[in-house]
């Protein structure tokens, strides 16, 4: 089940229609009268994805007295600057992909890729403009966190020394923080009480540091189909994360060392790193840790009115833990 099948069941049609404006905000903001340069931005949109971070403004919208179309707004905000975080990223990974499809680096190179990503960015900026200051407050201080955390990423790149305070505190800057500043800003579009924001908020980071852990869990797991992308992509652009923190105190990290001495390893050298990480045997410590975040996630809800967005939040924490099942 989606999380927009998990919203329709608990929330009914009125609140997920509002997804269908946000696709609809969405389209007008990344447009442009340039048309080469709606080309490059549709084709990001195009990709889709789960629109986790728009699900996470409505639903926080829901604790208090929201308008519909600042919500729309907001939540349309928030899934620009991700959408601008990942065609920058791509460009610093080096990467060719995006969803299984071609990434913009790979089809018009990365100057344009740059562009695109700082076309988005002023975009969402716009968009919080329309919402106020308190809006635009939160989307810049989101946006510097989640430049630190790129270049927290990029100062680790290829190092074995990486340790998982390093690696923690990256993923919260680079992913949670995000996630975080969508829950606050649904709440404070809702007018909702200062206490609600402070949980709501706490919860985006906590959600989004199981989320990220899943997703770097999965990449070494998961299926090409699933992945859209070969397991081990993360080795080979010379992101370390917890799988392979881990492994590398293990008896298999001997070898690990020596796969990685001279730096990232090419198709061969990361399929022989995926072995031995599962080998390893720390995949399982790597699904408690992330289990660890996402029950502190649920748990932190139990302050907040029961209400099915409550649920819903509560839900959508346990579905990163679903879908790490086969880890």
């Amino acid at each position: 089940m989606g999380v927009w099948d998990t919203v329709r069941e608990s929330l009914g049609e009125g609140v997920v229609s509002l997804l269908a404006r946000v696709e609809e905000v969405l389209e007008r903001a990344a447009g442009s009268e340039e048309g080469f340069v709606s080309q490059v931005t549709h084709h990001l949109l195009q990709a889709g994805g789960k629109r986790l971070r728009p699900a996470l403004v409505i639903l926080a919208g829901q604790f208090g007295q929201a308008d519909r179309e600042a919500l729309v707004k907001g939540a349309a905000a928030i899934e620009l600057t991700h959408m601008a975080t990942l065609c920058h990223d791509d460009v610093i990974d080096e990467g060719v992909t995006r969803r299984g499809r071609p990434s913009v680096n790979a089809l018009w190179g990365n100057s344009v890729a740059v562009m695109a990503g700082d076309f988005l960015f002023a975009r969402a900026a716009a968009l919080a403009a329309e919402l106020g200051p308190e809006a635009v407050h939160l989307l810049a201080t989101t946006m510097s966190t989640l430049c630190e955390g790129q270049v927290r990423e990029l100062a680790s790149k290829g190092s074995t020394a990486r340790t998982l305070q390093e690696y923690l505190e990256t993923i919260r800057k680079k992913t949670a923080s995000l996630m975080s500043a969508s829950c606050l800003l649904g709440a404070s579009l809702a007018r909702a009480e200062e206490e609600v924001r402070r949980v709501l908020g706490a919860y985006g980071e906590l959600f989004g540091m199981a989320f990220q852990i899943s997703d770097d869990a999965l990449d070494m797991v998961g299926s090409e189909e699933e992945l859209k992308k070969p397991p081990g992509s993360d080795v080979r652009e010379g992101v370390y994360t917890l799988p392979l923190i881990l492994a590398l105190q293990t008896p298999q990290g001997r070898e690990l060392r020596e796969i990685l001495a001279e730096g990232p390893p090419g198709p061969e050298g990361a399929r022989r790193v995926v072995e031995l990480v599962v080998a390893s045997g720390v995949m399982g410590e790597v699904v408690r840790v992330a289990e660890e975040y996402a029950e502190r996630a649920v748990a932190s809800l139990a302050s907040l009115p029961a209400s099915p967005a409550r649920e819903v939040l509560a839900r959508l924490a346990r579905f990163v833990l679903e879908r790490m099942a086969g880890a």
